[in-house]
């Protein structure tokens, strides 16, 4: 692709020159530019060795700890790579076959449209369907339908509805929680509210509320209310509603005390959704089965000792709020999400902070270590970064799959892949720079020398260091400028390519003859067996850009490799 480029950027700039002449200039300085840009990022790189990415390391590694001081000081900052994270899964927890959801669906509206009408219906047929409910052995309701205003019209339904929530005492009502600013305009105290935690102070605090109308439901309330993130996406249960002073029960709370149950040991008061997204959904029984007693066998043994959620999906007046693994997702599956992680320690622990910073850091740290290490064979660092990425990767799904963790290291493969991606980008203009590439040296002006050194050599030949290392030490005596590595002179598809592709060898501008000394003493310290030292005259200035500069050093340089590779058998044919 590299050479694709280069052979395009050839010929547009000789298009221009023939055919747009008028922009050529404009043209030609833009190439310019660009050659003398990647020259001195070349160099800034070639010059500054491992320092460019100690840099980069460091910098990503402040990055993290931005990221660890966000997740402490706001520890319910929405991160997407989890809502990702859950719907690419491998797998979920599975529904509780002990929570049933009774819905008030599209089709019971449509089965008691007839005869009761559309939505809503009047109370005694809720109050039927509660006592129904109780008769088939429910071990406890969550009645999620607020009947916060009489029915005028139906007085005495009202009055059924009340008897029926007074006398299933296995049942739980919703209480909305209004806004804060509204509490000053309330007469209702706190601590009048039924399992409510108080502190002293707060006792005489009130609150505003949306209880239900009937008496009967008064002692068994619960909060209904739900915390969206500040994107709006529902994550988190609020098994208490936590304000200062105060912490108010949920509905979730309330229904399993009145059924007798208790939640996990050691629940926070609000925990982390582990939705039921890859085994299945909660059984759901229209209401109208149950009110028309059109229930099969096997949903009749479903409600024994079943907790219910009786809540309202159809279309229109059904709520539906996003979620991390659906863009609509009706409150019923969230509440019986949360009664089935209360109730059995499903919920979805997200890894502490610290520890994602210590990943952070150790995926950061391990791949500057890798690269800076000075061997005799060049680390596999393509391998390394794909096993790195791929156990990270691994270790994300499979916590989020198999266990209550989701132990999310995205953020430490972002990392990696940022030092990597910087190693690379390192690696390839350094590369270039090293091998003379036409754009890579366009210095301002040529540089002078009393004669080149043209040093030959098989890739093997270096046994205890390699040829980065060995070209490094000859550009600290000459410098960075006066030092090109060969080796990709020979390339295609030859028979001979595999033999005299390993061939390498550095040409050297030497200024003085001290100098000269101190290049040749260096080569013999690497003990490079076998070796073969050309020396040529400087017959033009150094300037690798210079097509009359390469074509004069060709032929003492192929003549030095000559002299590596040994005696020619075959003899000059005068033509």
């Amino acid at each position: 692709m590299d050479k694709l480029f280069e052979i395009f950027f050839d010929w547009f700039q000789e298009f221009s020159k023939r055919y747009l002449p008028a922009i050529y200039r404009w043209i030609e300085a833009g190439f310019h530019f660009r050659d003398r840009a990647t020259t001195a990022t070349a160099r800034l790189l070639r010059t500054s060795g491992d320092r460019g990415i100690l840099l980069v390391a460091i910098l990503t590694s402040a990055y993290a700890l931005y990221l660890y001081g966000v997740d402490v000081y706001k520890p319910n900052t929405p991160k997407p790579s989890h809502d990702t994270i859950l719907k690419a899964r491998f797998s979920s927890p599975v529904p509780s076959a002990n929570i049933v959801i009774l819905d008030v669906d599209e089709r019971s509206i449509a089965n008691m449209a007839d005869q009761y009408g559309r939505w809503p219906w009047r109370r005694d047929v809720l109050a039927d369907g509660l006592q129904k409910l109780s008769e088939y052995g429910t071990k406890g309701i969550l009645f999620n339908v607020l009947l916060s205003e009489p029915d005028k019209q139906n007085p005495a339904a009202d009055r059924l509805m009340n008897v029926a929530a007074d006398t299933v005492k296995t049942s739980a009502y919703p209480v909305i929680r209004l806004a804060q600013q509204n509490d000053g305009l309330s007469q209702l105290k706190v601590s009048s509210l039924p399992g409510t935690i108080v502190e002293p102070k707060a006792e005489d605090n009130t609150i505003a509320v949306i209880v239900p109308l009937f008496p009967g439901m008064h002692e068994r309330l619960g909060i209904a209310n739900q915390q969206p993130d500040s994107d709006g996406i529902v994550r988190r249960y609020p098994f208490y509603w936590a304000e200062p002073g105060f912490k108010l029960p949920s509905i979730v709370a309330t229904t399993l005390f009145v059924s007798d149950l208790s939640p996990s040991k050691d629940l926070p008061d609000s925990f982390s959704l582990n939705w039921r997204n890859k085994k299945g959904t909660y059984q759901r029984i229209s209401f109208s089965d149950l009110f028309l007693d059109q229930l099969s066998e096997q949903d009749k043994k479903s409600l024994k000792n079943a907790l219910v959620v009786v809540g309202v999906s159809a279309p229109g007046i059904g709520q539906t709020k996003p979620t991390g693994v659906k863009a609509t997702t009706d409150d019923s599956e969230i509440i019986a999400t949360a009664i089935d992680d209360a109730l059995h320690d499903t919920h979805l622990r997200i890894t502490p902070a610290w520890v994602l910073l210590v990943l952070n850091l150790v995926s950061i740290w391990s791949l500057y270590l890798v690269f800076s290490v000075k061997t005799a064979k060049n680390p596999p660092l393509n391998k390394i970064f794909v096993v790195l990425q791929t156990a990270l990767g691994g270790l994300t799904m499979l916590s989020a799959s198999y266990t209550s963790y989701l132990v999310d290291l995205t953020d430490s493969m972002k990392f990696a892949l940022g030092v990597f991606a910087a190693i690379k980008l390192a690696q390839s203009l350094d590369d270039r720079w090293s091998r003379g590439r036409k754009g890579y040296r366009r210095l301002r002006s040529g540089l002078a020398g009393q004669t080149i050194l043209i040093i030959s050599y098989f890739d093997n030949s270096i046994v205890d260091a390699n040829e980065s290392e060995l070209q490094r030490e000859i550009e600290k005596i000459v410098g960075v400028d006066r030092v090109v590595r060969i080796d990709d002179l020979f390339s295609g598809e030859s028979f001979v390519k595999n033999f005299l592709s390993g061939c390498h060898g550095l040409v050297i501008c030497v200024s003085s003859i001290p100098l000269k000394l101190q290049v040749i003493q260096t080569i013999k310290s690497f003990k490079i067996d076998p070796v073969s030292v050309r020396e040529c005259p400087m017959t033009h200035t150094w300037d690798l850009e210079d097509k009359n500069f390469a074509k004069a050093i060709s032929p003492a340089l192929l003549a030095n490799i000559g002299g590596l590779l040994g005696p020619a058998d075959g003899k000059p044919v005068n033509l």
